[in-house]
C-alpha cells in the first residue's frame, strides 16, 4: 500500500538546521568488504562521460568510481548511465515494477514515494557522524533514518550577470528591486538583447533555480514549510502564491523568446556568448561556463540573487539551495553487498570527493573541506565562495516537496510562461495535486 505522509520532524529539523542524530561509530566500525568474495553490483546515475568535460561534479564522480573499482577488486561494478531527463523516466519505470538498481540517484522529492514503497536501505549506521554538512540529510531522512547520502550542496538559484552590459545601460550592479528589473528589461530589449537567459525545455529550470527563490520573496519560509508537511495552512491557491505566479508572468517577457524549446546548457551559452544579460543558475553552472563562455563574458561575471519584490515576506540574500540529490543503496541489499555498496557511495560522495570538487573549480560538496589554494582557482570560482557565506538556504521546491506535486508545477509552469494558462489555473492545478497527498 502506498502511503503519501509527511513527517513532521523533517520540516521541524529544516526549520532548525540541525540534522538528525546519525549512530555513532559508522562505517570504520564495520570495516569493508573482505576476503575473496565476489561482489557485483548494478549502478545506475547520470553522470555521462560527455558531461565530465563540463562539470566538476560528473568528473568527481568518475574519478572517485575509479579509485574504488581500483582498491576493491573483489568488486565488479556495473553502470547504466543515463542523461539527466532519460535517467527520471527509467528510474520511476524501475521503482513501479520494484526492481531497483542496486545502487541509485534519488532526487530529494521521490523520497517518500521510494520510502513508503520500501525501495531504498537503511543506511543510517553507515553514515559517519561529523563528516557531512550538519542539515544535509534531512530531504533524506524519514522516522530519524536516513537513505541517502548527498552528491552535493550548492544553491540552485544565482544570478550570474555581465557587469558590462549592465554598466552599458547605467547600471552598477543587478537590480535589486522589481522596479529596477523592469527598468533594465525596457533598456536591454532596446539594444536587442535578452534580460535573462533561460532553457526550459526540460520543465524544471523554471522551477527550481526561479521560482523556488521568487517564491520564498512572496510567501516567506514558513508557507513552504506548511507545504512541505501538507498540514493545511498553506496552499497554492494563496494569494502570495497566485502574486509569485503573476510576476512570473512578467519575468517571462524579459527571457530569450526560445526559452521554452532549449535545455539549461544552451541558455548558459547564450548567456556566455553576450547574447543575454545574466542567467538564473545553479553552482553547477560554474564548471560549464569556464569551459564554454567567452573570455569577455567570464571576466565580467558576476554574481547576484533575484531581487526584492513588493510585499515581501522572504529575506532579501535568501536562495534556494542545499543538498539536492543524493546516493541511495536497494532495500533488497544486506550483509557483505549492503557493506560493498555503503562504500562506494562513501567514496563518490566523502571527503575526497568534495576536495576534489573543491581543488577542480571551486565547488562547495556534501563535506567541509579545505580551500587548498583558492589562488589557482578562476576568478568566477572564487567569487561564488566568497558569495556563498552571504546567503540564506531556503528549501528547492523540486527537492522537498512531493514529487507528483512538482511533476505538475513543472508543466503548469511552462504552459504559464508559454501564456496558454492564467496563474489562477496553474494555482488550482497544482492545488488539486496537492490534496491528492
Amino acid at each position: 500500500m502506498k502511503h503519501r505522509l509527511f513527517v513532521l520532524v523533517i520540516a521541524a529539523a529544516l526549520a532548525m538546521n540541525v540534522l538528525p542524530p546519525l549512530a555513532a561509530g559508522g562505517s570504520a566500525a564495520r570495516g569493508s568488504p573482505t576476503g575473496d568474495e565476489k561482489i557485483t553490483l548494478n549502478v545506475m546515475h547520470f553522470h555521462t562521460i560527455e558531461t565530465m568535460e563540463n562539470s566538476s561534479e560528473s568528473k568527481g564522480y568518475h574519478a572517485m568510481k575509479d579509485k574504488f573499482i581500483k582498491e576493491h577488486p573483489n568488486v565488479t561494478i556495473n553502470e547504466t548511465i543515463f542523461q539527466q531527463t532519460d535517467y527520471h523516466t527509467k528510474i520511476m519505470a524501475l521503482a513501479a515494477a520494484d526492481e531497483m538498481p542496486d545502487i541509485f540517484f534519488t532526487k530529494g522529492s521521490w523520497v517518500q514515494n521510494f520510502y513508503d514503497n520500501n525501495l531504498m536501505a537503511n543506511i543510517t549506521s553507515y553514515v559517519d557522524e561529523g563528516v557531512y554538512r550538519g542539515g544535509i540529510f534531512i530531504p533524506f531522512t524519514r522516522g530519524g533514518k536516513v537513505y541517502g547520502i548527498p552528491i552535493q550542496f550548492m544553491p540552485t538559484s544565482l544570478v550570474y550577470y555581465n557587469a558590462k552590459l549592465f554598466n552599458e545601460i547605467g547600471m552598477d550592479h543587478f537590480p535589486k528591486t522589481w522596479d529596477e528589473l523592469v527598468q533594465a528589461d525596457k533598456a536591454f530589449k532596446a539594444k536587442g538583447i535578452a534580460t535573462i537567459a533561460l532553457g526550459n525545455k526540460d520543465k524544471w529550470p523554471y522551477e527550481s533555480c526561479i521560482i523556488s527563490t521568487l517564491g520564498d520573496r512572496f510567501t516567506g519560509t514558513g508557507w513552504t514549510l506548511s507545504i512541505i508537511l501538507n498540514d493545511g495552512k498553506a496552499k497554492f491557491t494563496d494569494n502570495e502564491f497566485i502574486s509569485t505566479l503573476r510576476y512570473s508572468q512578467q519575468m517571462a517577457s524579459m527571457f530569450n523568446k526560445d526559452f521554452n524549446a532549449i535545455n539549461n546548457e544552451q541558455s548558459t551559452v547564450l548567456y556566455g556568448s553576450g547574447k543575454a544579460a545574466s542567467t538564473v543558475e545553479g553552482g553547477w553552472s560554474i564548471s560549464f561556463q569556464l569551459q564554454n563562455s567567452d573570455p569577455d563574458v567570464l571576466a565580467n561575471t558576476r554574481l547576484a540573487v533575484l531581487p526584492a519584490v513588493p510585499g515581501m515576506k522572504g529575506d532579501t540574500n535568501a536562495t534556494s539551495g542545499g543538498g539536492g540529490w543524493a546516493q541511495s543503496a536497494s532495500a533488497k541489499l544486506t550483509g557483505t553487498r549492503l557493506q560493498a555498496a555503503m562504500d562506494f557511495i562513501k567514496q563518490t560522495t566523502g571527503v575526497e570527493y568534495s576536495q576534489f570538487l573543491m581543488d577542480d573549480t571551486g565547488l562547495p560538496g556534501p563535506c567541509e573541506v579545505p580551500i587548498k589554494d583558492k589562488g589557482s582557482l578562476s576568478k568566477l570560482s572564487q567569487d561564488y565562495l566568497d558569495y556563498m557565506g552571504s546567503l540564506k538556504f531556503v528549501p528547492i521546491y523540486d527537492i522537498q516537496m512531493d514529487g507528483a506535486v512538482i511533476d505538475v508545477m513543472n508543466s503548469k509552469l511552462q504552459e504559464l510562461l508559454g501564456g496558454t494558462a492564467s496563474p489562477e489555473e496553474v494555482a488550482a492545478a497544482i492545488q488539486a495535486e496537492q490534496n491528492k497527498l
